[in-house]
C-alpha cells in the first residue's frame, strides 16, 4: 500500500485522515487504492470530474505517466474530449451504447468517419450544399444561393449528391478583403458578425451571403485588425474540407447526446 501511496506523490500524507486531504489528494488516493489491488486493467469512470480546471490538467499528465510506468491497461470513461485527447493512446467514440469510431486521437480529429464524431471531437463548422462537379476537387454549391467551396475528399461522391461539408474552426483562415482574393477560388467572402476574445485566440463569427454562419479560431494577435461588420475573405483549403452524405436527420447527427 505504501508503494502506491508514494507513486501518487502522497507519501508525506500517509498518516492523515481523509478529511485532512484536499479534493485533488483524495483523487490520488482513489487511484492508489485501485492500483493496490494488483489488477492489470484499470477502469476509470470520470475520475477527474470533481477537480477544477488547473488540477485537472496537472493530474491528467501525472495519471498518464503513472499508468505508462506501471505498464497496465486503463479504460478511461469521460465526456471531456480534451481529457480523452490528452491521455489516450486510442479513443472509442460511443453514442447510445454503440461504438461509432475507434482510433488514435489524431486520426479521429483529422479523419472522423461521421458528422457526429466530427462534431464531438474538436470544434467544426458544418455547411449544407450540393456537389456540382467532381474533377481534381469537388465543387460544392452551398444551399440558398451560397458561394462555391471545394473539397479534395471526393471518394464515393458524385455530381448532384447532397452533402454536408465540415471544416475545423482553426483551419478557417481570415484574409483582408481586396480585389486579389477574388482570384483564389478557395477564398469566399463574408462579413464579420461577432468577435470574442479568449486570451490566446479570437473566436470570429462570419456571415456568408446566404445567411450561413462560419466560425474561425484566429491566433491572437491577428495578422491585421479585425472588426465587427468588416468585409473579409475566408480561405478554406480543399484538403481540410471534409464531406459527408446528407443524413436523414441532420439535427440528430449534430446533437451531442
Amino acid at each position: 500500500v505504501s508503494r502506491y501511496i508514494k507513486l501518487v506523490n502522497l507519501g508525506q500524507h500517509a498518516d492523515e485522515f481523509p478529511y485532512q486531504l484536499t479534493a485533488p489528494q483524495l483523487q490520488r488516493i482513489g487511484i492508489a487504492r485501485a492500483l493496490a489491488t494488483g489488477s492489470k486493467v484499470l477502469l476509470l469512470d470520470e475520475p477527474l470530474g470533481s477537480l477544477d480546471q488547473r488540477y485537472r490538467d496537472e493530474f491528467r499528465i501525472e495519471m498518464r505517466k503513472l499508468i505508462k510506468e506501471l505498464n497496465i491497461t486503463a479504460i478511461h470513461v469521460t465526456h471531456d474530449q480534451d481529457e480523452a485527447m490528452m491521455i489516450s493512446d486510442r479513443i472509442a467514440v460511443m453514442r447510445q451504447g454503440r461504438i461509432l469510431q475507434v482510433g488514435k486521437p489524431g486520426d479521429l480529429y483529422i479523419k472522423p468517419n461521421s458528422i457526429f464524431v466530427a462534431n464531438f471531437i474538436g470544434e467544426s463548422n458544418f455547411l449544407e450544399g450540393e456537389i456540382k462537379s467532381v474533377k481534381e476537387n469537388a465543387r460544392i454549391k452551398l444551399h440558398g444561393g451560397g458561394p462555391n467551396i471545394y473539397s479534395a475528399h471526393i471518394k464515393e461522391f458524385n455530381r448532384r449528391d447532397r452533402v454536408v461539408a465540415s471544416i475545423r474552426k482553426e483551419f478557417v483562415k481570415i484574409k483582408k478583403y481586396n480585389y486579389s482574393i477574388s482570384k483564389d477560388k478557395n477564398i469566399i467572402k463574408g462579413k464579420v458578425n461577432n468577435i470574442t476574445f479568449l486570451g490566446s485566440y479570437l473566436r470570429i463569427t462570419i456571415q456568408l451571403n446566404n445567411g450561413d454562419l462560419i466560425e474561425a479560431k484566429v491566433v491572437y494577435p491577428p495578422q491585421f485588425k479585425i472588426e465587427e461588420d468588416m468585409r473579409i475573405g475566408i480561405k478554406m483549403h480543399p484538403d481540410n474540407l471534409l464531406l459527408f452524405p446528407y443524413p436523414k436527420n441532420l439535427d440528430h447527427e449534430l446533437a451531442l447526446e
